[in-house]
């Protein structure tokens, strides 16, 4: 757990899934997968996939697996880079922020081999071993403690994101000062944090 942090430094950090990419990162990761993967392999995602939709493996057991599978070969890379969708009213964000002296990172639990494909700039985000498994999930109170790992304990003056999980994130932000701003939120989101800006880009 982080403490609270009173430091704001002229930064943005920015959510992947769902909040810079109008979609999930993960699922276009599948999706390329079973593109280009051996019909043999394609059924075990899909037995695997199952198992997931019913709670019997968790979300990170499953993308540990699809992962030792699969793998980050350029051309399931390039499937991602060409079929990844953004959200215009971010990168405008984005560049309106840069061009007010701003520095932006990403801050994802999107798997770290494959964010090259959508940012070129600073991140953090999870990381996989060599077998596949997820060794570093960079969500909750993980994200929190990394983006102020970055910032020498200060925290970003801005924090784009639609998810609640990042619920910690936006909470210190909150209370160091700084601006959270909520993308897309479900009604859910947005009923928790009903004081946060949004931005809506459908």
């Amino acid at each position: 757990m982080v403490g609270r942090c009173q430091k704001i430094v002229r930064a943005v950090v920015v959510d992947l899934d769902g909040t810079l990419l109008r979609g999930n990162s993960f699922k276009l990761y599948v999706r390329a997968a079973l593109e280009y993967l051996p019909l043999s392999e394609r059924i075990i995602i899909a037995g695997t996939y199952l198992l997931r939709k019913a709670r019997v493996i968790s979300h990170n057991e499953f993308r540990s697996h699809v992962v030792s599978l699969t793998g980050f070969p350029d051309e399931v890379l390039e499937y991602m880079r060409r079929h990844a969708v953004f959200s215009q009213a971010v990168l405008e964000y984005i560049r309106t922020r840069q061009a007010q002296g701003y520095s932006i990172m990403l801050a994802t639990a999107a798997l770290a081999p494959y964010v090259h494909v959508f940012w070129d700039g600073a991140y953090v985000a999870s990381s996989v071993g060599s077998d596949g498994k997820v060794e570093y999930d960079c969500r909750g109170e993980a994200k929190l403690h990394a983006v102020a790992t970055v910032f020498n304990g200060a925290l970003p003056a801005f924090v784009l994101t639609d998810s609640e999980a990042d619920e910690p994130l936006i909470r210190a932000v909150a209370i160091a000062g700084g601006t959270p701003v909520l993308v897309n939120p479900t009604h859910e989101t947005e009923q928790l944090f009903p004081d946060v800006r949004v931005i809506r880009d459908y």
